[in-house]
C-alpha cells in the first residue's frame, strides 16, 4: 500500500470523529471485523465490536459524542501510519471533557481497514481533567491543600470525640472494649462480633468472589 493511500484512509477515519452523527460511523467504516485496539493500561478490544461497545460505556459514563481531533503530525511507512495528536473529547452540547495529547500507530490491511491500533497516552492527566470537567467539583491545586493530619493528632481527636482519655493507649482501649463485650473472658464475642447472639448470616451478610466485581467488555 502506497504511504499517501494509508495516510488518506487515517486522516479520514479521524475526520469522521468530529461530529456525532459521524464518530460512530467512523469506527464502523474504518476498522475491520478483528481490530485488534490497544489501550493499555487502560483496555485492549479485539474486535470491532468490542470498539462500538467501548463508545457505548464511554457515552454512559463520561456523556461522550464526539471528539474533535487536532492532527499534529502522520506518518507512513506503507501500511503503518504513526500520528500524533491531541484529542478534545466533548459533550453533546460541544462542552468539553478532556484534551488529550496522543501518540497512535495504525496497521491497515489491503482493503484500507485498519486491523491494529495501538494507542499512547498520560492515563493520569486523562482522569484530572474528567475529575474537572466532569464532576464540577473540580481539584484543590496542589499548593492549596492543607497538609494531612498527623497519625497522633487522628487519634487524639478520634478518641476525645468517644470520651476516651488521650491518655489510654491503644491496648488498654482494646482491652476495654473486650472487657465490655465479653465479661466472662469466654472469647464468644470473638467469634460473634454483633454481640447480641446474631450472626453474620442471620443479619443477610454474604461473601461476595472479587470476580464479580470484574469488568466485563464484549470480546
Amino acid at each position: 500500500m502506497a504511504d499517501s493511500t494509508s495516510t488518506a484512509a487515517v486522516r479520514a477515519f479521524f475526520r469522521g470523529w468530529g461530529s456525532p452523527e459521524t464518530f460512530r460511523v467512523a469506527f464502523e467504516d474504518h476498522l475491520a471485523v478483528e481490530c485488534r485496539w490497544d489501550q493499555r493500561p487502560m483496555l485492549v478490544t479485539r474486535s470491532r465490536a468490542g470498539a462500538l461497545a467501548f463508545l457505548r460505556v464511554s457515552r454512559v459514563l463520561l456523556r461522550l459524542s464526539h471528539c474533535d481531533v487536532e492532527m499534529r503530525h502522520v506518518a507512513a511507512d506503507g501500511a503503518t501510519v504513526s500520528t500524533e495528536r491531541i484529542d478534545h473529547l466533548l459533550r453533546p452540547d460541544g462542552t468539553l471533557i478532556a484534551s488529550l495529547p496522543v501518540a497512535g500507530v495504525l496497521r491497515l490491511d489491503d482493503d484500507g481497514r485498519i486491523v491494529e491500533w495501538r494507542e499512547y497516552f498520560h492515563v493520569l492527566g486523562l482522569l484530572r481533567q474528567v475529575a474537572v470537567n466532569t464532576c464540577g467539583a473540580g481539584v484543590t491545586p496542589p499548593h492549596r491543600r492543607r497538609s494531612a493530619p498527623s497519625a497522633l493528632a487522628t487519634t487524639l481527636r478520634t478518641r476525645c470525640s468517644a470520651g476516651v482519655p488521650a491518655s489510654m493507649s491503644s491496648s488498654q482501649t482494646g482491652a476495654s472494649r473486650r472487657a465490655r463485650h465479653d465479661p466472662a473472658g469466654t472469647g464468644d464475642a470473638a467469634r460473634n462480633h454483633l454481640g447480641n447472639g446474631e450472626t453474620p448470616a442471620g443479619r443477610g451478610f454474604r461473601e461476595v468472589p472479587l470476580r464479580e466485581f470484574e469488568p466485563r467488555f464484549p470480546p
